[in-house]
């Protein structure tokens, strides 16, 4: 779920995407326990809490907490920020698997606002835009 948000919050900042996601509908469709995401939450987090806790309240904590180790595996597995932002450029064009990819260097070279936005929201760490 946390690279889906990501993913949803770049073609926010690259494309002007509304970022739309309802994450209870993707733990519906997934079939996500809400007992085991407050499993995952743990006991401190239940404890400090005066209100009960909404399960997409729960899920953003959860995907916040390890958006940072996903953003590190992400820049590792691409070998740089660049590369990652190059993949991600690419799949969020949203093309048929048979048209031809848009050059890198063009894609990467070609600097819009809305690339600048998204390329310095990677090299921040990806944060959450909310």
């Amino acid at each position: 779920m946390t690279l889906g948000v990501i993913f949803r919050e770049f073609c926010e900042l690259a494309r002007g995407e509304p970022h739309d996601a309802d994450i209870t509908d993707w733990a519906d469709i997934l079939d996500i326990n809400p007992v085991r995401v407050g499993q995952a939450l743990g006991p401190h987090y239940v404890k400090d809490s005066d209100d009960p806790i909404k399960p997409g309240t729960a899920l953003m904590v959860l995907i916040d907490r390890y958006r940072p180790e996903v953003f590190e595996v992400l820049v590792k597995a691409f070998g740089n920020e660049s590369s990652l932002f190059l993949s991600l450029w690419r799949a969020s064009e949203g093309g048929a698997i048979d048209e031809p990819e848009e050059n890198g260097e063009s894609v990467l070279n070609d600097v819009t606002p809305e690339k600048g936005r998204a390329f310095e929201w990677i090299t921040e760490g990806m944060p959450s835009l909310d």
